[in-house]
């Protein structure tokens, strides 16, 4: 198997997002802001064959169009431009990808849509913005020159012309297209004929009329497609005018199967992509995802329908392959040079996200590319068929990948009924084609892939994502279930777990929350953790849930009952994974079994058993949050990682040690899994939208990077390249400039006062109806018909509306009615309201401000004139119109006014003003009030949100909600805030929670080197009052007067380093005889595992050692546990050395201050019944004394001409005898050897599984083709035969392979005891293959300096080590 890449998809309706060069052998396109590039070879076979290679972050935003050099360029033949939404243009080399030139000529804020690489012209480049501003960027001296194409048009393509470098073709929105010259900054012409959008252009390979027989006028003919479902062909050189036109087909001609019509946005509104790649041949897309090839010489010019048949009566099209089930957006074929055309392949993508390499000629499909459109969330391999992967994907798809054939194109698309992005995917247990998923928006289904039915959704409960799911038997309502080994689906999401039966989709699922009452208690957390992640033992004897507080509850996997309650992490715990009851390299039930994984801003590896917990280890390399785990299937203790600092990590947790970090992928990894059929393969997603399958011999181990290391590493792309010079004129660029937009004149700023005053008729009196008529006063006689009775039915008059200023109060409320309506009319509100309040009728005038919230100061004070309900509901109003314009505070002053206190609190809440919501409340309020918790509780959760953890629990203390301000300070590293986060957890009775944290706060004060707080820490918790020994010893190693090289020549030599060198055995005993520990104590938390992460883990973890080792001896009286705590000791300083070559002093120090005699000396824990622990002890020793012996060399400290030198070498050679023994050499082979057994035996079984499955498969064929036709038999008889010759043979293959695999097996065993006895006698010894490299490397050196006695040495341990190394 190979490495395998499933690449993003291309960008969606972009005609030229793909684009191949003119060989054929490069293929690129855009995908977000990256270029993909693939390479196929002219006669590829397999689709795995082609690797995809990554230009990552080549835009800042996304790339909108891409276009390969022409291979008639001499200065730049294996090169691509791109352009993007962020206004820039970059030229890459695609071979090396790397950036060579770039330019960001067009005008800030322009989306660039379309770029072109000149054929006439190879150091010529195009580009056009989505606003006419055409760039032209000439590459040999790096110069632009600015044009604009015209005031109304938009264009969304461009194509430069072949035949003359002068010439492009824009098409643009509304059907135009413009034939512009570039060197005369004119438009030639504006060609007319389709009804919308022109997406895509084309020119003819040659300069003539293809159409017509005379070849000497250059036509330079244009094919044009647009939205409208028609394609044009232009006389774009000569009169502007069309030739002839297609309409594509109506219907699909590809009869069979399911096919989506390209339509976006409704009728009339369909894609048309189009390529002209040899003068008679034209391809083009249909409306229905079919890629369609014209014979122009059968088309004749006038008949517009291509589907009819044309000359000599032959099909004017055909189908090259219609395999896209939905609308086709791009298409790239190679450039028309005279090639043999049955080796060229035609690229197309479509809808369905199917990148499609089919050969032109034959239309035989090559490759078929499913790729990914969104963010990779999960993946789930199936129990039952390990062939078989789900993969989750934030395009509202799953694809379920068949990997039997070790390559990507048998990938099966899953998509109806999924509406969201899906979050999480699990294969049913116990039928292979059951697969249940869940979505960002809640939902949970469940599909039968074996059919082709939609997926059965259950009752919809979760509002938000669904993070897991998990198949297991039901903890609850079991007698619902109607089978006799019934399974339920559990799902995490919202916080909660719920419980579904599959059997009734119907019913409302149940949630178990009630079930975890004991488990929050035992937490001492007064509201209740949201749940994270659930995961099974395998033996469904216990389980595990992880909750958004880092606190980890192990319970009863059949009751859910509480048994331990682990505080595991400070943060969100983002995966819980249990450790595989065996592996494939073993047949035994793995000794790691009840090892538990969890992940969170580190991964913590934890033994649960029933009795109680233990930490194993604390792996740290990660830079950003783990998000994702998972247990190899082949081999014990072996981990997988995916963290958002782009990496994912192998891990063997029995050493501690990083075995591989991949960091192939461009963004955040968001899961992982170990390939089932192959042991050294991972397979992860990302959301840079692809999944890898990466083998992890070939990613040794690297640190991952840090955000900023990942950014300059991007910047680093960029820096470089120097930027293009314009040279538009000035008078050109006030041009462009000055048309942004069509009809655009000079934008007037202005604000919404001056605005609204501009737009008012200000009245010039109180009464604009009825100025005029009172100043002509013409109406009298009319007025005294009035009086007299005598009024006529109707008044003609137009100004008699005055004369209501000498009738009764009725006329006067209809004057004054007619004057307030004018004045709204006019925007004159105040004048308006006067004659509401003169009138006395200000009630309906308040009330119409508070419908239309224009209320104000003043009317508010007139609302107490109507009634009080009315002002407290104008107050009311009048607040909430305060606090949408922004004046929160003199909102709340109207809402106390009419104290309403709570909507006082709330407002200003909801502002986030929480320091004037506490101080409103606690200064009207009682203490203890329920407003008061609720002020405190909202911004301890705010100042959660944003990182501000000490205020929150400033909040949380007032409140006294101490459990929880211990929650949000053990997020912080400072040693002195836990410190405190302890001492209030063991206040607050939360005695388990108290010791872990203050077990933290120890250890980050002793990274800090703060050993006041450390001993603070101890002298506040009883409990961990023992580990200020440990204390004491690492302040004693960190305050040790440093050996320099002159005294490491005196120790080297078996001298004292110097006369004050005392041992750091001795000392520590001191301090142990004034700081009695118990060493169960100690034991307990003191790591039993090194890391060689960092220098301070390693001194820390052997003061411990130290620590131990001084209490077995003066408590338990043990010599064996004495030696080997100091083995453990000198082992992870020797790890360290051999990890961190480049600091070697800790491995060197230690060894002086343990043994500070000499590396011979003996120590007073050396005795004979413990020889074996204290010649391996010695071997570290020895090792040491080489390494001393190498760093001396290499400072030219050695004396060279002294007798000195002499006593080394005697030295080097005692030295050799140690490490140079026959049971050390064998110790490491044998480790060499299990990890190739292992190997072996893992590939073995994954081979019997495949021909297994295989053999299944077959027979399945093989009756369903007997149920479908009974005459197949007979028919397939000689084929039956031959697969019973070949099942033969195969079985007598699997029988030697099983002998194979049993000889192994048993060797394993042999060689895991032989091992086993080793540890059992030495725990462990130093590499000699290194230490005698070392040494011979070192000699040799010396034998170039001419010292005496070099060569002898030389030649003396290179006997011992051929000596030793004989197998016998």
């Amino acid at each position: 198997m190979g490495e395998i890449t499933i690449p993003p998809s291309p960008s969606w309706y972009l005609s030229n997002i793909l684009a191949c060069n003119d060989e054929g052998t490069a293929v690129a396109y855009g995908a977000k802001h990256e270029l993909v590039i693939l390479r196929p070879a002219n006669n590829f076979v397999k689709q795995c064959e082609i690797q995809p290679a990554f230009i990552p972050m080549a835009h800042k935003e996304r790339v909108s169009a891409i276009a390969f050099s022409p291979s008639s360029s001499e200065n730049f033949r294996n090169h691509l431009v791109s352009c993007s939404d962020d206004g820039t243009v970059h030229v890459w080399d695609w071979l090396s990808q790397s950036l060579l030139l770039s330019h960001s000529g067009h005008q800030e804020g322009h989306k660039i849509v379309g770029v072109d690489w000149s054929r006439a012209n190879p150091n010529l480049i195009v580009s056009i913005t989505d606003l006419g501003n055409i760039v032209c960027w000439d590459l040999l001296s790096n110069t632009i020159k600015r044009r604009f194409v015209g005031s109304k048009i938009l264009p969304l393509c461009i194509s430069c012309c072949p035949h003359n470098k002068d010439i492009i073709a824009v098409g643009a929105k509304a059907g135009l297209i413009a034939i512009y010259n570039i060197k005369g900054a004119q438009l030639a012409f504006r060609l007319r004929g389709h009804e919308l959008d022109v997406i895509s252009l084309a020119w003819c390979p040659v300069p003539h009329n293809v159409f017509k027989d005379d070849n000497s006028e250059n036509t330079l003919l244009l094919a044009s497609g647009s939205k409208d479902r028609t394609i044009y062909f232009w006389r774009a050189g000569t009169d502007g005018r069309y030739e002839t036109f297609i309409n594509l087909p109506n219907h699909p001609v590809v009869t069979t199967g399911y096919r989506s019509k390209n339509g976006v946005g409704g009728q009339g509104n369909s894609w048309v992509c189009v390529r002209w790649p040899e003068p008679h041949t034209f391809v083009s897309s249909s409306l229905y995802g079919e890629l369609l090839c014209y014979d122009l010489k059968n088309i004749i010019v006038g008949k517009p329908d291509g589907n009819k048949k044309g000359k000599n009566n032959k099909v004017a099209f055909r189908l090259v392959h219609g395999n896209h089930t939905k609308g086709l957006f791009s298409i790239a074929i190679p450039y028309f040079a005279g090639k043999n055309s049955d080796e060229r392949l035609v690229w197309s993508y479509a809808l369905d996200k199917h990148l499609i390499a089919c050969r032109l000629e034959s239309s035989k499909v090559v490759a078929d590319f499913t790729t990914i459109g969104g963010i990779v969330y999960c993946m789930a391999v199936s129990p039952l068929d390990p062939n078989r992967v789900a993969i989750g994907t934030g395009d509202n798809k799953i694809l379920v990948w068949n990997m039997s054939n070790d390559s990507s194109d048998d990938i099966t698309t899953h998509w109806n009924k999924i509406n969201s992005k899906v979050m999480a995917v699990a294969w049913h247990p116990s039928n292979e084609s059951i697969l249940a998923f869940g979505t960002g928006e809640g939902r949970v289904g469940i599909f039968d892939i074996s059919s082709s039915k939609p997926a059965v959704l259950l009752r919809l409960y979760h509002r938000k994502s669904v993070y897991s799911l998990i198949w297991a038997p039901p903890v609850v309502n079991v007698e619902t279930f109607t089978k006799k080994k019934p399974l339920a689906l559990f799902s995490v999401g919202d916080g909660e777990i719920l419980q579904y039966n599959p059997d009734y989709p119907e019913r409302d699922p149940i949630s178990l929350s009630s079930l975890f009452i004991k488990c929050d208690a035992s937490a001492m957390v007064s509201k209740a953790p949201g749940r994270s992640d659930l995961a099974w033992k395998y033996d469904m004897s216990l389980a595990a849930i992880g909750n958004d507080n880092g606190v980890l509850y192990i319970v009863d996997g059949r009751t859910f009952s509480h048994i331990h309650t682990v505080f595991a992490h400070k943060k969100l715990i983002q995966c819980v994974v249990w450790h595989p009851g065996s592996v494939t390299s073993e047949n035994a039930v793995s000794p790691y079994s009840s090892w538990l994984a969890t992940a969170s801003d580190n991964i913590q590896i934890i033994n649960v058993t029933i009795e109680g917990v233990e930490t194993i280890a604390c792996l740290n390399t990660h830079s950003e949050r783990v998000v994702s785990l998972g247990w190899s299937p082949h081999f014990n203790a072996r981990l997988i990682s995916a963290s958002y600092d782009y990496t994912s990590q192998v891990w063997d947790v029995a050493s501690g040690s990083v075995l591989a970090c991949f960091d192939g992928h461009h963004s955040a990894v968001v899961c992982c899994l170990p390939s089932t059929l192959h042991q050294d393969y991972i397979i992860t997603g990302s959301a840079d939208n692809t999944v890898r399958v990466w083998n992890i011999n070939k990613y040794h181990l690297t640190k991952s990077k840090t955000k900023k290391q990942r950014l300059t590493g991007v910047m680093k792309k960029f820096a470089g390249v120097q930027e293009a010079i314009d040279l538009t004129p000035a008078e050109d660029n006030e041009q462009i400039v000055s048309n942004p937009l069509p009809g655009a004149s000079k934008p007037e700023i202005t604000t919404k006062q001056e605005t609204v005053t501009e737009n008012r008729r200000k009245s010039k009196s109180m009464f604009p109806v009825t100025s005029n008529g009172i100043s002509q006063a013409k109406s009298l006689r009319l007025l005294w018909a009035r009086l007299t009775g005598n009024e006529p039915p109707v008044v003609t008059d137009p100004n008699a509306a005055y004369l209501n200023f000498f009738g009764d109060s009725k006329a006067i409320r209809q004057l004054v009615t007619a004057e307030e309506s004018q004045h709204r009319r006019n925007g004159n509100y105040t004048y308006s309201r006067h004659l509401s309040l003169w009138s006395g009728d200000i009630s309906e005038t308040i009330k119409e401000a508070c419908r239309k919230k224009q209320l104000d100061d003043w009317l508010v004070s007139l609302a107490p004139l109507v009634s009080h309900k009315l002002w407290v509901d104008c107050c009311k109003s009048y607040a909430s119109q305060l606090a949408e314009n922004g004046d929160v505070y003199k909102a709340v002053s109207y809402l106390l006014s009419t104290h309403q206190l709570e909507e006082a609190v709330d407002l200003l809440l909801d502002s986030k003003m929480f320091r004037e919501a506490a101080l409103l409340a606690k200064s009207r309020l009682p203490n203890g009030d329920v407003t008061i918790k609720k002020v405190m509780g909202k911004w301890a959760n705010h100042c959660i949100g944003t990182g501000m953890f000490p205020l929150a629990a400033h909040c949380f203390l007032s409140n006294g909600s101490n459990i929880e301000a211990v929650e949000v300070l053990s997020r912080v590293k400072d040693p002195v805030t836990l410190a405190l986060a302890a001492e209030i957890a063991q206040k607050s009775e939360a005695s388990e929670m108290a010791i872990s944290i203050a077990v933290r706060a120890l250890l980050a004060s002793l990274e800090k080197k703060d050993f006041v707080t450390a001993k603070l820490v101890t002298t506040q918790h009883p409990a961990i009052k023992d580990l200020e020994f440990w204390i004491e010893v690492y302040y004693l190693m960190n305050e040790w007067e440093v050996v320099s090289y002159e005294e490491g020549l005196n120790w080297l030599c078996g001298k004292k380093a110097n006369e004050k060198c005392e041992s750091l055995l001795e000392k520590a005993l001191e301090v142990f005889k004034k700081k009695s520990s118990s060493h169960s104590v100690l034991l307990k938390y003191i790591p039993n595992k090194s890391t060689s992460d960092s220098e301070f883990e390693v001194m820390l973890y052997v003061s411990g050692q130290i620590c131990l080792s001084i209490t077995s001896q003066h408590q338990m009286n043990n010599s064996s546990c004495v030696l080997k705590h100091i083995i453990h000791a000198l082992e992870a300083a020797y790890n360290y050395h051999i990890h961190n070559p480049a600091s070697p002093h800790i491995f060197l120090q230690i060894s002086c201050w343990i043994s500070p005699n000499g590396p011979l000396s003996n120590l007073p824990c050396f005795t004979e019944d413990q020889k074996s622990l204290s010649e391996s002890c010695q071997t570290f020793l020895a090792c040491s004394g080489i390494y001393w012996f190498e760093l001396l060399n290499t400072k030219s400290l050695l004396p060279l001409e002294d007798d000195l030198i002499g006593i080394i070498y005697d030295l080097v050679k005692q030295f050799s005898t140690l490490l140079f023994h026959k049971e050390i050499i064998s110790y490491h082979k044998v480790d060499i050897e299990l990890k190739k057994l292992e190997n072996t035996i893992a590939a073995s079984k994954l081979k019997t599984l495949k021909s297994m499955k295989y053999c299944k498969d077959i027979e399945a064929q093989l009756k369903t083709q007997t149920c479908t036709n009974g005459t197949v038999e007979n028919d397939h008889a000689s084929s039956n035969n031959t697969s019973d010759q070949e099942s033969k043979s195969q079985k007598e293959n699997d029988s030697n392979e099983e002998c194979n695999e049993e000889e192994a097996v048993k060797k394993l065993t042999k060689i895991k005891s032989i091992k086993l006895k080793f540890e059992e006698e030495r725990i462990s010894a130093p590499n000699p293959f290194i230490a005698y490299c070392t040494l011979r490397n070192i000699l040799q050196s010396l034998i170039t300096k001419n010292s005496k006695g070099s060569d002898e040495t030389l030649k003396e341990i290179t006997k011992l080590w051929e000596k030793a190394s004989v197998d016998e």
